[in-house]
């Protein structure tokens, strides 16, 4: 009987080993080709509303206080460009068109946009 109890925690841990490391590198994967878009908001006003937008995705960041910055993990479906959007003080659209390119599964990018004063 003590010898099947072993048995049985000795299972038990090696099964919950195995998960978390399924979890782990799961984790690694998912986020190994992850671009991520970085939005500063140069401004004496608040943005709001900030979306960044790349094919297939809209990721909403929502408000931006002023001289600060928020960052977003971003997966393109295709070849994408990266775009901004935000509501200004005035609750105008603003879009930004990023001088850059992103690709899917290709090693990740760090992008930082830098929202200026209106």
């Amino acid at each position: 009987m003590h010898g099947n109890f072993q048995y049985s925690l000795r299972w038990l841990i090696g099964v919950t080993a195995f998960f978390a490391l399924l979890i782990a590198v799961s984790f690694f994967v998912l986020n190994c080709f992850a671009h991520r878009v970085t939005v500063r908001n140069q401004g004496d006003s608040s943005l709001n509303g900030v979306v960044v937008l790349v094919q297939g995705n809209r990721h909403e960041i929502g408000e931006i206080m002023p001289h600060q910055s928020r960052t977003v993990i971003v997966r393109p479906k295709g070849e994408s460009d990266v775009r901004i959007e935000y509501l200004d003080e005035s609750k105008k659209t603003c879009k930004i068109e990023v001088d850059c390119y992103l690709e899917p599964n290709t090693w990740p990018e760090t992008i930082l946009v830098d929202v200026p004063k209106s």
